[in-house]
C-alpha cells in the first residue's frame, strides 16, 4: 500500500509542474524589414522575434555620404546612437535617409574664401575677408567619380564680390574634380587648382 500511494503523488506533482509553467512555444514573432533606401543601406539582426528581442543595426552609406542624423527610425520611434532597440509588439519596418558629406562649408586652402553646400543640392561661395559673394551654382554627387560643380560667377569680373546672390549672375563654368575625398575636394578649372578642406562642424 505504502508503494502505491508514493507513485500517485509523484503523478499529481508531476502534474502540477505541467499545469503551472506553460510552453513558451506559443508566443506571438514579429518581423524586422528595411524600407526603400536611397545612397545608402540598412540591416538588421536578427530579423524576427518575440516581443523584447533586442535589434541590431548596421548602416552601410555609400561613398561620400552618412546617415542623417534623427532620421533612423521605426514608425516613429528614433532609433539612438547605438543603433540597437528592443522589439515591440508589432511587426516594423526600419527608414533611414543618407545626406551627402559635402553638406557643409569647405575652406579654401591658398585664399579667404569657403564654399557652403546645402541639402537642396545648391551651393555658395564667399570670401572669409568681407563675407561677400563671389559665386553660387548647383551640385550633383553620387560617388567619388560622379561629382559635378555648375559655377555662376559675378557679372563683373573686375567686381572681387557682391553683397547678395541676386547679383551673382554672369556666366556658367564647369569645374573638372581632379580628387574628392570624405575631407579634400581638388577642383580646376581655366588651368587653375582649387584645393577645399572641409571645416569641423
Amino acid at each position: 500500500m505504502k508503494r502505491f500511494m508514493v507513485v500517485i503523488g509523484l503523478v499529481l506533482v508531476s502534474g502540477f509542474v505541467l499545469v503551472g509553467c506553460p510552453s513558451n512555444d506559443n508566443e506571438q514573432t514579429y518581423t524586422v524589414t528595411v524600407g526603400s533606401l536611397k545612397n545608402g543601406s540598412i540591416t538588421a539582426n536578427p530579423t524576427s522575434g518575440v516581443e523584447g528581442t533586442e535589434i541590431t543595426l548596421t548602416v552601410n552609406p555609400n561613398d561620400l555620404y552618412r546617415l542623417k542624423a534623427g532620421t533612423l527610425k521605426y514608425g516613429s520611434t528614433v532609433i539612438d546612437e547605438t543603433l540597437k532597440f528592443n522589439l515591440p509588439a508589432d511587426n516594423v519596418t526600419i527608414t533611414g535617409e543618407f545626406e551627402s558629406l559635402f553638406i557643409g562649408a569647405w575652406n579654401r586652402q591658398y585664399a579667404e574664401a569657403v564654399l557652403t553646400f546645402f541639402e537642396n543640392g545648391t551651393w555658395t561661395g564667399h570670401n572669409l575677408s568681407d563675407g561677400k559673394f563671389r559665386s553660387k551654382g548647383t551640385w550633383i554627387t553620387e560617388t567619388p567619380n560622379n561629382f559635378s560643380l555648375t559655377i555662376t560667377h559675378v557679372s563683373n569680373p573686375e567686381v572681387e564680390a557682391v553683397e547678395d546672390l541676386s547679383e551673382v549672375e554672369s556666366y556658367i563654368e564647369d569645374y573638372t574634380v581632379i580628387e574628392l575625398t570624405n575631407s579634400i575636394l581638388r577642383l580646376e578649372m581655366n588651368n587653375y587648382i582649387h584645393v577645399y578642406t572641409k571645416i569641423d562642424e
